[in-house]
């Protein structure tokens, strides 16, 4: 069992009501889970200089980071596993206009797993239809709309 404490950065870019997000499926469980593109922090990084790194190793691209993040704790089960993570997630947006486009984009992590980023409506989230994590940054999304 994994016992350590992760920290990883996230960025949240939102465009008309949709917001972009990757989509990835827990096995053991079936559930879809949707969440912001970013990725671990390494020893030694600050947040900011691992998602922009991240970013650059995902998507290929630049982004500009438009505010301070939120900062969240989420403690979860994923593929019958427990995890623990502090998460960073940073307001953002593309600095080229074609990442605002509505389509499929494959992303490549670091192991070799491919997923793919796309925009979700806003809604979705707010209204329990998806599921967004880390836990919590609904939450704040509700937050913010008042």
């Amino acid at each position: 069992m994994n016992n350590s404490i992760h920290v990883k950065a996230f960025a949240y870019f939102e465009n008309n009501q949709r917001v972009f997000l990757f989509k990835f499926q827990d096995t053991k469980t079936g559930e879809y889970i949707y969440r912001p593109i970013g990725g671990t922090v390494e020893f030694g990084e600050l947040s900011e200089e691992a998602l922009h790194r991240e970013i650059l190793e995902e998507l290929n691209t630049k982004i500009t980071i438009d505010s301070k993040p939120i900062v969240l704790e989420s403690i979860f089960s994923f593929e019958n596993k427990k995890g623990h993570e502090v998460v960073f997630v940073f307001p953002c947006s593309f600095k080229e206009q074609c990442y605002y486009e509505i389509k499929d984009y494959q992303i490549l992590e670091s192991n070799g797993e491919k997923l793919v980023a796309n925009w979700y409506l806003k809604s979705d989230f707010l209204l329990g239809v998806k599921r967004l994590v880390p836990e919590g940054l609904t939450k704040r999304l509700k937050l913010e709309q008042h």
